[in-house]
């Protein structure tokens, strides 16, 4: 592929400030308005409609095998949502893209000490959920894998926010 036609690629979707171009006429009073549904969007789109219709179908292979896939791709959402809001803000892109990895990053250690909590329970969660085909020691492996998988994803989406600010400069 010739530099031409990836610069063309490029710009059908972002602009030369790196947001979306399909915004670029939008006022920015309706641009951050739009961040918080663009992040809510994102999540469905990334987490229901590319990634549980890949791992229905390594799920019916392995079980263990789905719920590692799931952990580890976990982060693929972080780094689209943080991308896409970055994308949605009218400036400040970067700062942005840091703010909004900094409330996820929170989300994700909360949501991880309380996972880690019905984990350490286990009977209970076991007694919960009727059956549990995983044992507590990949729970708790699946559970360290995630936490890390979506920290990665934040860094990531920050990183790449940064890159695309970068080329438009």
């Amino acid at each position: 592929m010739d530099n031409k036609t990836k610069q063309k690629k490029e710009k059908l979707s972002y602009d030369e400030d790196g947001g979306f171009i399909f915004m670029k006429n939008w006022s920015p009073i309706l641009r951050w308005i739009c961040i918080l549904p663009a992040a809510l969007i994102t999540f469905i789109a990334v987490r229901f409609s590319l990634l549980d219709p890949f791992l229905k179908m390594i799920e019916n292979t392995s079980y263990l095998l789905s719920f590692y896939v799931r952990v580890v791709t976990s982060g693929l959402v972080y780094l689209a949502i943080v991308d896409m809001v970055s994308a949605t803000a009218p400036k400040n892109r970067v700062l942005v893209s840091i703010i909004t990895a900094i409330i996820l990053g929170l989300v994700v250690i909360f949501l991880t000490s309380v996972s880690y909590d019905v984990i350490s329970d286990y009977e209970a969660f076991q007694y919960g959920f009727k059956f549990s085909p995983i044992s507590k020691t990949h729970l708790i492996t699946g559970l360290v894998i995630s936490f890390f998988s979506n920290m990665l994803g934040l860094f990531l989406g920050v990183n790449n926010t940064k890159e695309r600010q970068k080329k438009s400069s």
